[in-house]
This record gives C-alpha cells, structure tokens and sequence, in this order.
C-alpha cells in the first residue's frame, strides 16, 4: 500500500504515467504483495475458528493500515 501510495503519488506530481506502465508496476508487481484474496482467507479462517474478536481486529487493522500507508507513501512524494 505504501509503494503504490508512493508510486502513484510520484506520478500524480510530475506527471502522468502510461496506463500500460500503470497497470505493469500497481497491478502487476505491487499487487502480488497486497493481495484483497489473502486478506479475505485470513478473515475466513477466523470467522470459521469462531474468533469473532481477531477477526475484527484484522478487519479494521488491514483496512485503517492499508489506507494509512498509501497516505504516507502518497505524502512522501509531494516532498521527494
């Protein structure tokens, strides 16, 4: 989330890059590392083990972390 927040925000500052190089680096490379399907099992998994508790945790933890990260990588290229 922080190298996509950082990528993304790099490109949003000195330009537009292409949707072809976009798609290769967000979608290809970074998203290997913040799969929505890894995150998903997890919380199954808890859900499954009834611990309701930890799998909460990991809800609002993944997502607030998540969305943390790509503000601080976004931050940090307005001033790179």
């Amino acid at each position: 989330c922080f190298f996509i927040g950082l990528l993304l925000g790099i490109a949003e500052e000195r330009g537009p890059i292409s949707r072809e190089l976009r798609l290769l680096l967000v979608t290809g490379f970074l998203g290997g590392y913040t799969t929505f399907s890894a995150f998903g099992w997890e919380t199954y998994s808890l859900l499954r083990a009834d611990d309701m508790a930890r799998a909460g945790v990991n809800i609002v933890a993944s997502v607030f972390l998540g969305i943390a990260a790509v503000f601080l990588g976004a931050s940090l290229a307005r001033v790179a």
